[in-house]
C-alpha cells in the first residue's frame, strides 16, 4: 500500500481532531477502507478508526461500551468511527477484516502509552490474523454476502461489485498463505480502480464476474464449516 499525499493530510487532520477529543484516553488511530484496498477515487472519503479506554465509570457501571460515529454533518473528508478500547481486541478476536486492516494500513498513530503495544500487534499482524482461520474465512465471507444480498434485491452498484471481487482476490491470498499484510495487493487493482472510477462495463458481464466471484467464496464458507474451530490460544493470551 503506498501513501497518498491528500490521504495522508485528512487523515490527520481527523486525528488531530480525536486526539483533543478524547484526550488521555485516546489510544490510536487508523485508516481504513478503499484507500487500504487501493480502491479509492477522488471522490473517496477517508475512513479512520480510533480506539479509547474505557472510564473507571465505563468500566464498572455502564451496561453497554461506548461506539461513536463522529462524521460531521456535511462533510466528505472523514467518516470517524470510534471504539472502546476492549471492544478493538474482540473484533481482532472475531478476525473482522475491517479491524484486522488497521494493523496494515500506512496511515496510522498511537499514544505514547500504547504505541509499544500497537507496534507489536502490527509487527505480529500475520500471526493476529491467523489466530482463528475460521472465523476469518466465515467473516469475510460473511462481508461478501451482504453486498451480494442486495444484488439479488436489484440494487446494482459499481462500489459493491469492486469490493467484493477484491475480497474475493483477498481470500484467494490469505488461503495460500500470504503474508496477511500482501493480501492487500491485488493483481487487479488498476482494473477495478478503473470500473469503480469510470463505471464502464456491461451490466452481463459485471454479473458474470460476480457469479464467479460468489462460486468462490461459497467454496470457502463450505470449507470454513468443516474446519476445527480451535483457536490460537497462545496468541490470544498475548
Amino acid at each position: 500500500m503506498n501513501k497518498n499525499y491528500d490521504t495522508e493530510v485528512k487523515f490527520i487532520k481527523a486525528t488531530d481532531e480525536m486526539v483533543k477529543k478524547f484526550d488521555k484516553s485516546f489510544c490510536f488511530s487508523a485508516l481504513y477502507g478503499s484507500q487500504n484496498y487501493g480502491l479509492a477515487t477522488s471522490e473517496s472519503d477517508v475512513d479512520v478508526k480510533v480506539a479509547f479506554l474505557p472510564s473507571p465509570q465505563e468500566v464498572l457501571l455502564a451496561g453497554k461500551r461506548q461506539a461513536m460515529t463522529l462524521t460531521k454533518d456535511g462533510s466528505t473528508d472523514n467518516t470517524i468511527l470510534a471504539k472502546d478500547l476492549r471492544d478493538v481486541f474482540v473484533e481482532l478476536y472475531k478476525q473482522n477484516l475491517n479491524f484486522l486492516e488497521v494493523l496494515a494500513t500506512p496511515y496510522f498513530y498511537s499514544s505514547h502509552e500504547f504505541s509499544s503495544v500497537f507496534e507489536e500487534l502490527r509487527t505480529r499482524s500475520n500471526e493476529v490474523a491467523r489466530y482463528y482461520e475460521r472465523g476469518f474465512y466465515l467473516c469475510t465471507c460473511g462481508l461478501f454476502n451482504k453486498l451480494d444480498a442486495d444484488f439479488q434485491k436489484g440494487r446494482f452498484d459499481y462500489k459493491k461489485l469492486v469490493f467484493g471481487l477484491y475480497l474475493r482476490d483477498f481470500v484467494n491470498q490469505y488461503h495460500k498463505g500470504t503474508e496477511f499484510k500482501n493480501c492487500f495487493e491485488s493483481e487487479h487493482e488498476k482494473f477495478y480502480a478503473d470500473v469503480k472510477h469510470k463505471k464502464e462495463i456491461q451490466h452481463s458481464w459485471a454479473m458474470e464476474l460476480w457469479g464467479d466471484a460468489q462460486n468462490t467464496m461459497d467454496k470457502y464458507f463450505n470449507e470454513a464449516q468443516n474446519m476445527s474451530q480451535t483457536k490460537n490460544d497462545a496468541t490470544r493470551k498475548w
